[in-house]
């Protein structure tokens, strides 16, 4: 068998693309904080410190949450730097609808707004399959795959 293969340089300008500010945060009525995280992304392309896939943190935000009526401020915390809040100060309540709004000292602007479901998603099936292959030198490779039906409880709400 024969595999012939050409080769050619090619100049290619790429995008010049800014970080992006990043929000990554999960509330619910049973959780005791709000917690955020806030990053900046690290672009494909462009100058790269190094550090491929990771996200520069970000401490110098203002983090907010509203639920329409009340603003409450998150706080950073060096030590897990994450953004946080006590559910005491400001609880989440099923049914409602919260934003979150975060503002860099450069004046960026991110905003997300989610809706707190009314009812638990309950689990309807679930199932485990396990298998093993093998990867050479004797050895197994073993994978699971776990699938799962859930409700949705909400019209108005849509998980899937």
């Amino acid at each position: 068998m024969l595999l012939v293969s050409c080769e050619r340089t090619a100049d290619v300008d790429l995008p010049e693309v800014d970080p992006k500010i990043v929000l990554t945060c999960f509330i619910g009525p049973e959780l005791t904080d709000i917690q955020a995280v806030v990053r900046y992304s690290n672009p494909i392309f462009g100058e790269s410190d190094g550090n491929t896939g990771e996200f520069e943190v970000e401490p110098n935000m203002l983090v907010t949450i509203s639920n329409g009526a009340v603003t409450d401020t998150l706080e950073y915390s060096f030590v897990y730097e994450t953004y946080s809040l006590s559910t005491v100060d400001f609880p989440i309540v099923a049914g409602e609808t919260y934003t979150m709004t975060v503002k860099s000292p450069s004046g960026e602007v991110v905003t997300a707004t989610t809706k707190v479901p009314n009812n638990a998603v309950t689990v309807q099936s679930a199932s485990l399959e396990l298998d093993s292959v093998p990867s050479g030198y004797g050895y197994y490779e073993h994978y699971g795959e776990i699938k799962m039906a859930i409700n949705d409880p909400d019209a108005d709400f849509k998980f899937c």
